[in-house]
């Protein structure tokens, strides 16, 4: 985990210094690497690599999906559910997997009535956009109704 996120900090330093703006495709790989972590400070780090990354870098639904996914593993979830409105802010519509990394974020570490009611609003804006359910979002609203 550990050497993983530092070589992976270091390729960004690398690119950063020889002027190579980080794509796509390395910007979630690095996210997915700090997911896999799973360590508050190594997602925290590659938070503050998404925040500053181009927004043509983040243009991109699996960038924020992975984020969103990602802040949830560390417990960042006020964090991961701000960043539907961070997306929509510079054009990007969230989609059905990036509601399913908010609500899965919400609905593991907020396990109380506040957050249950957290879980509903997210999944009732998803569909108030005209979102259909997922195989992932109608599990996590089964699971709720299933809570004693």
């Amino acid at each position: 985990g550990g050497a993983a996120m530092k070589m992976g900090l270091e390729l960004l330093e690398e690119m950063e210094r020889s002027n190579i703006e980080v794509d796509v495709y390395t910007l979630t790989s690095f996210i997915n690497t700090a997911k896999q972590d799973g360590s508050p400070h190594a997602i925290a780090t590659a938070y503050g690599m998404f925040q500053s990354a181009s927004i043509h870098t983040r243009r991109s639904t699996r960038v924020y999906a992975t984020m969103i996914s990602a802040l949830g593993r560390a417990s960042f979830v006020d964090e991961a559910e701000q960043l539907l409105d961070d997306a929509l802010s510079i054009g990007v519509t969230p989609d059905v997997f990036m509601y399913g990394a908010a609500m899965q974020a919400v609905a593991d570490r907020a396990r109380d009535a506040a957050g249950e009611q957290r879980v509903r609003r997210l999944h009732a804006r998803m569909l108030a956009q005209g979102i259909a359910d997922s195989e992932v979002t109608r599990r996590i609203m089964s699971r709720l109704l299933r809570r004693p």
